[in-house]
């Protein structure tokens, strides 16, 4: 039962944090902000991870991540893992307060990326473990409203 209600409490962190995740980065709002949203993993390049059948979801938002993995056919999730993060621009640190038990070894880590931003993507690179990793992740556009409109479009862009 105990572990039931984790697993409810997890969904519901992801629940509330995508729904956050509509938030955007306007031009006049620090790029430290860019990075905020919702952000689905397109490529990735590291010894320890495995894209294929499965689908990652990363939010950023007012200094808290989630990530969260699953397999696309059966919607399994395989992990997932958050706690605080700060972004000055161009580094981002992730620390790990939480992480389901097939990566529960990060809990108490900070990882440290270098990112980058082009064409509307998010390229994070680092070495953790020194093992170097690279990843990919593209903006999750919102949905259209009832009247067919494209809300609010954010860029993944700073500002100059």
């Amino acid at each position: 039962m105990r572990s039931y209600r984790k697993y409810r409490l997890i969904h519901l962190a992801i629940a509330i944090l995508i729904a956050l995740s509509g938030v955007s980065c306007r031009k006049d709002e620090p790029a430290s902000k860019a990075i905020e949203g919702l952000w689905e993993v397109e490529s990735q390049e590291y010894a320890y991870g495995d894209l294929e059948n499965k689908r990652s979801l990363l939010v950023l938002q007012d200094g808290i991540f989630l990530c969260t993995a699953f397999e696309i056919q059966s919607g399994k999730v395989t992990r997932t893992h958050g706690g605080p993060y700060t972004f000055d621009g161009e580094t981002l640190h992730l620390t790990f307060s939480f992480a389901s038990e097939s990566i529960e070894q990060v809990i108490g880590q900070t990882f440290t990326a270098t990112v980058r931003f082009k064409d509307g993507k998010l390229y994070l690179s680092g070495y953790p473990d020194g093992v170097k990793f690279e990843e990919v992740w593209r903006r999750v556009q919102p949905a259209a409203d009832k009247q067919g409109q494209k809300q609010d479009n954010p860029s993944a862009q700073p500002a100059p």
